[in-house]
């Protein structure tokens, strides 16, 4: 058996932790807890995070999106890895509203006081110029009007860091495309049709400062939103998966709680993790919720920004 279900593992501590604060006479804390559908609260890191309730979605592009992306999109081939459409089953999870931005990230930065994990991977990649947070006098600052833009240049494992930081984790890949699309399982977040003015692409991007990626401060297209209500699902930064990439790992997933391979289907040092979402120089078909990308964990770019999952169930 080559997967884990890591996530009912987590779901359980989770619970755990939560039944142990009760018996010791503490009040667990709100994302301890499942919530109602529709809730938004603040998130371990201040940030709001959003319920999704346990359910079922079809996962993958489907014979109807292939003719969709032929006949709208012109676009043709680079979905092998999307198919075969199979059902699957989430437990419930909460899911940060919007993509960690430059303010939260300096912050966790400022917090841990280095750039780089207990492994010495580096976090995120200061020495580009694009990068929106600067270091300067051992601490690291942002550079002006960009703290509310989604952080870029960040790691796989700056990604995860900043999760494991405030005790969240990086989403599945069924966790993040079942939060783009839900149970009725649209195209792009908001519905079946492509819509311009709903998310920042390669056709509506930022005219920024120099040296700064091209993304709009995040959740600056409430119209783009997803049925659980996150926004920038579609554009803006791509987004780090916790799972590792295989092309042929529809074939063989779990119908539940799916976690990604549980080594990647390629020697360590070629071995990729996933990205969801699309950025703002891509087109509408990387925009669509199956869309799949993918890069080395230490690689970064002024497109790589994450979001975050906290489990409880």
């Amino acid at each position: 058996m080559r997967l884990m279900r890591r996530g009912l593992l987590i779901s359980v501590c989770l619970l755990v932790g939560a039944a142990a604060a009760v018996s010791q006479g503490e009040t667990p804390q709100p994302w301890q807890q499942p919530g109602e559908a529709g809730q938004e609260i603040a998130g371990p890191d201040g940030a709001p995070i959003v319920w999704i309730a346990a359910g079922s979605f079809m996962m993958g592009t489907s014979s109807e999106e292939i003719r969709y992306r032929i006949v709208r999109l012109h676009a043709v081939g680079g979905i092998a890895d999307q198919q075969p459409v199979h059902e699957v089953s989430l437990t419930g999870f909460w899911i940060q509203k919007l993509e960690v931005t430059n303010g939260q990230y300096a912050r966790f930065l400022n917090e841990r006081g280095s750039n780089e994990d207990d492994e010495g991977h580096i976090l995120l990649d200061i020495t580009d110029e694009n990068c929106q947070i600067t270091e300067r006098n051992g601490g690291y600052e942002i550079k002006e009007g960009r703290e509310n833009h989604p952080v870029v240049e960040v790691t796989w494992y700056g990604a995860r860091a900043y999760a494991q930081h405030y005790g969240m984790a990086l989403p599945t890949e069924a966790q993040w495309e079942y939060a783009a699309r839900g149970p009725d399982g649209p195209r792009y977040p908001w519905g079946d049709q492509w819509e311009t003015g709903n998310l920042c692409w390669r056709g509506n991007v930022d005219q920024g400062p120099p040296l700064c990626a091209a993304t709009f401060p995040a959740g600056s297209f409430p119209a783009g939103a997803s049925w659980c209500g996150a926004l920038d699902m579609a554009g803006n930064a791509l987004e780090w998966c916790a799972d590792w990439y295989d092309p042929a790992y529809y074939k063989e997933a779990p119908a539940e709680n799916p976690m990604g391979p549980i080594t990647p289907p390629v020697p360590y040092d070629q071995a990729t993790r996933v990205c969801r979402g699309g950025s703002y120089f891509q087109y509408a078909d990387d925009c669509r919720c199956a869309s799949r990308s993918y890069f080395p964990p230490d690689q970064c770019h002024d497109y790589h920004g994450f979001r975050c999952v906290v489990n409880c169930e």
